[in-house]
């Protein structure tokens, strides 16, 4: 594969799928007729491709939409501009946790100070 030279992924997918499909197809040649091909039991996706289609749509799942500047849209508070890493609204709140259970430690061991 590497001797073909592909300059991009999509390149190196697709032949490697040529590369594939031409060894199972001999290898379906070797075996006797009694044993079931493969295409038998699933659909004409090859393994690789249902590899590819998984991988692009877990991508797909994981970025976050954009509007027409191209600015990513906040899966906390829904506003465009930054995503839920830099959300204030978010921070604010996680904040606000941790310091209600910093104080709920501080006041727990106070009361066992004092006993």
């Amino acid at each position: 594969m590497h001797d073909q030279g592909p300059k991009t992924f999509k390149e190196a997918i697709l032949i490697a799928q040529r590369i594939e499909a031409a060894t199972q197809t001999e290898l379906q040649m070797t075996w006797s007729s009694n044993v079931p091909s493969e295409k038998q039991y699933h659909s004409n996706v090859t393994p690789m491709e249902a590899d590819v289609q998984n991988a692009q749509l877990q991508a797909r799942r994981t970025l976050p939409t954009r509007d027409a500047q191209g600015r990513p849209k906040c899966f906390f508070c829904n506003n465009y501009g930054h995503v839920k890493k830099h959300c204030r609204k978010w921070n604010n709140q996680t904040h606000k946790q941790n310091v209600q259970v910093q104080l709920a430690v501080n006041s727990y061991w106070a009361d066992l100070l004092e006993n």
